[in-house]
């Protein structure tokens, strides 16, 4: 007779599980995967809880206690009990499978002075309490990393903090000019749903509301996760092929989500089994230590990709306070702001704990008063941000994530995302029929009249003049559509940012979308190969390197540029333009030239958004998608209205790049030198010694194989070391006769540390773009 429950680990550390016998399959079967995860994670897994429940200064101390109050802050804690409550009334077969988990994690911890003692003597060390033992699991704390991922996927807020400052302080409140600065539309007209979406524009109101300048400030400090920062976007890519575009009967998904890459990993590999006991699971993929079930992967009828949508689902809001400072103005009366109280232990440096309250003050109508607890704010007297967000409501996302897991074909695919209500992404689809889909249901504001008040995306009037008017009812969707693709890469859906003033149509969406230059390189590599896509042709374009927005960036100067060699002892600036104008744009490892390109990028940046009077505020925000776009389109126009600034521009900013280079001691290594990964820990900067690992790097931003850098104005800075790219790589294909497989690799393997195997040979796998066999089911 086999045993009730069978696990299994493969070479890389990937889990199986399969449950033959138990009263309750499903239980036994997430009670087993929250056990295995913290044998293996428990420590990356209480990180996770603790910075997205606030509770860091326990383990870290005062060095800790300002991040807790800004994480209270923004509400994520808040709106994890929100979809505890939410849950619990709405999905108790989801409370039952995450109290199942918990129960598991609960018995690692049980097991822990026996089994893992040096997971014991972490935390023992890092308190100073001898007698310390990890807070036992709850539901609660899987819907606190949830409610993070959720922010860190969503939230807009520092980005909008920043075009606030610019907006209110710098231009003095002028749409106009602020128009002139942020100019975001697509670089490339690659659209999810296809052709642009033709909405009329609204006609101008007959009612406008004055806007006055406004003493805003607000400079940027890196907390890291759950704040993704203002130049880093949290993207993907995720495409399906139909098998008939294929060009044979198989049909095929690729899936690469891109986040900051530490170890341990984000994800971890699993297969989960509970049909042989006559259970409802039975899936594969990638799961999030922490939370049951599988994110990304495969069952035997269905495959599902996922990137992020980027849609706008957050609002900063300028509140004015009556005079004795407890109520704000709203609609013509004054609101009490409420205050909730949270009561957080503070490790001393003896060892010893303090309690700390930390009051959040609330908004009822908008949300929790961010400004209060947010560092780099400066208000007038008077004046404080609420901020509100879709997920404070709540969701029930992990329900449907559990029914994603068992859908058998579009219409359960699409019924179990009509759970994911907070965190929007978007949902690829393929199933062994040959059907492919998308799908990205969320909850999507609609905000009123954009010309009667400022642009959508900045912070605006509280008093009651920009209020949601409910949410959009317009889902993006796709299915087989006639061209027999669809493509994925955090480009807009609709089209709608095809205008310079994006709120000036129907249904405003989002702002930030990707300029679509992956979107593109993939749909050519895609067309290049109709007819005879397979793994291989899969795997290649997801390790392609070619950077479309280098492409354009170098043709928009190829008439200015000079092409002409002077001999000269260091690196001469036309040596490096005539380099620069051979190059096919690659951004290869073992080549220069890319580091001549975005060395000159940044220092363009830098130069353009100085001459505008606002590169203070975007320090570290450079090269996200829309100082990038905006300095492009607007150069564009200004070759045309300015051409001698235009030159100036870029002789200037050429120089500057060539004086850069030359400091190189050695001379200017390849681009995988200068462009390192550096792995650390998610909380390197709160541990002793961290260990760091240096690794040689292909890829830019806007490559498919995407490798982000910060490109700040640290003005003695040689080289520009990414920390971003993808957490894992998968591609499926699906026959009817030989069912669905996959292969993939995850940069830092499954286990909980760097090992010889899991770890470093599989990084070498994934830093070199191969792939390898996927986890499977116990047989």
């Amino acid at each position: 007779m086999p045993p009730a429950l069978v696990e299994r680990t493969g070479d890389y550390g990937q889990l199986s599980i399969r449950v033959n016998k138990a009263a309750s399959p499903d239980d036994a079967l997430f009670e087993r995967q929250g056990y295995l995860a913290a044998k293996d994670r428990f420590i990356q897994m209480d990180l996770t809880r603790r910075v997205a429940g606030a509770t860091l200064a326990e383990l870290f101390g005062e060095e800790a206690l300002a991040r807790d109050r800004t994480i209270l802050s923004t509400g994520i804690p808040a709106a994890a009990e929100q979809t505890l409550r939410r849950l619990q009334q709405k999905a108790p077969h989801a409370i039952k499978i995450l109290e199942a988990y918990s129960r598991g994690i609960n018995a690692f911890l049980n097991d822990l002075p026996q089994t893992h003692p040096q997971v014991l003597r972490f935390y023992r060390v890092q308190t100073k309490d001898p007698r310390y033992v990890p807070a036992q699991w709850t539901t609660l704390d899987s819907l606190a990393i949830a409610t993070g991922l959720e922010f860190f996927a969503s939230s807009q807020l520092e980005q909008k903090l920043i075009f606030g400052a610019i907006f209110y302080r710098v231009l003095g409140a002028n749409a106009e000019r602020f128009h002139e600065f942020f100019d975001m539309r697509a670089i490339e007209h690659e659209y999810i749903l296809g052709t642009p979406e033709k909405s009329a524009r609204k006609s101008p109101s007959t009612r406008t509301a004055k806007v006055d300048a406004l003493n805003l400030d607000y400079k940027w400090q890196d907390m890291g996760f759950p704040f993704p920062g203002p130049g880093i976007t949290a993207g993907s890519n995720s495409w399906v092929v139909s098998a008939k575009f294929a060009g044979g009967k198989t049909s095929f998904l690729a899936n690469d989500p891109h986040l900051p890459i530490f170890y341990p990993s984000t994800f971890q590999e699993i297969a989960l089994d509970s049909t042989p006991a006559g259970g409802s699971f039975r899936v594969r993929g990638m799961s999030i230590p922490g939370i049951p079930g599988v994110f990304i992967g495969a069952n035997d009828k269905i495959v599902w990709g996922i990137t992020n949508l980027l849609a706008d689902v957050d609002d900063v809001y300028i509140e004015t306070m009556s005079t004795d400072g407890k109520r704000v103005k709203f609609l013509g009366k004054e609101v009490p702001i409420e205050k909730r109280r949270y009561f957080r232990k503070v490790r001393q440096r003896d060892g010893s704990l303090d309690t700390e309250k930390i009051v959040v003050r609330w908004v009822p109508h908008h949300g929790p008063v961010v400004s209060d607890h947010l560092p780099g704010v400066l208000l007038p007297p008077g004046v404080i941000l609420s901020y509100r967000w879709t997920g404070h409501d709540g969701s029930t996302g992990i329900a449907g994530l559990l029914d994603l897991n068992r859908a058998t074909d579009f219409e359960s695919f699409k019924k179990a995302l009509h759970q994911w209500e907070s965190g929007p992404h978007n949902f690829i689809y393929a199933d062994l029929k040959s059907n492919i889909g998308y799908y990205a249901f969320g909850r999507y504001p609609k905000r009123p009249d954009p010309l009667r008040i400022v642009a959508p995306y900045l912070p605006a009037s509280g008093t009651g003049t920009y209020e949601w008017e409910g949410f959009q009812t317009t889902i993006p969707e796709l299915y087989n559509p006639p061209s027999g693709k669809i493509i994925t890469a955090n480009n807009d859906p609709f089209g709608r940012n095809a205008t310079e003033k994006l709120g000036d149509f129907e249904n405003y969406f989002g702002y930030r979308f990707a300029p679509g230059a992956r979107a593109r390189r993939i749909r050519e590599l895609l067309d290049q190969n109709k007819g005879r896509i397979s793994t291989e042709v899969f795997k290649k374009i997801q390790f392609d390197h070619k950077d479309l927005i280098a492409v354009r960036v170098l043709d928009m100067f190829r008439k200015l540029a000079q092409k002409r060699h002077t001999a000269s002892t260091a690196l001469s600036k036309n040596e490096i333009l005539n380099t620069l104008l051979h190059w096919d744009a690659v951004a290869d490892r073992n080549r220069k030239e890319p580091v001549y390109f975005y060395t000159w990028l940044s220092t363009l940046m830098e130069m353009y958004y100085s001459r505008l009077g606002v590169k203070d505020w975007l320090t570290n925000f450079m090269i996200s998608h829309a100082a990038v776009t905006s300095m492009y389109h607007g150069m564009q126009k200004e070759q045309t209205t300015n051409p001698a600034l235009v030159q100036d521009l870029f002789e200037k900013s050429l120089e500057s790049a060539t004086n850069k280079l030359n400091r190189w001691p050695d001379g200017v290594p390849n681009w995988g030198v200068a462009h390192r990964l550096i792995v650390t820990p998610p909380l390197a900067k709160l541990l002793e010694d961290p260990v760091t690992v240096p690794i040689v790097r292909d890829g830019s931003w806007f490559s498919v194989d995407v490798s982000g850098y910060g490109a700040g104005f640290e003005a003695d800075q040689l080289g520009l070391p990414t920390f971003y790219g993808p957490n894992f790589r998968m591609v499926v294909s699906l026959d009817k006769d030989r069912g669905i497989q996959i292969q993939g690799v995850s940069p830092l393997g499954n286990g909980g540390a760097l090992d010889a195997f899991s770890g470093v040979q599989e990084l070498t796998l994934w830093q070199n773009g191969e792939l390898r066999d996927f986890v499977d089911f116990i047989r």
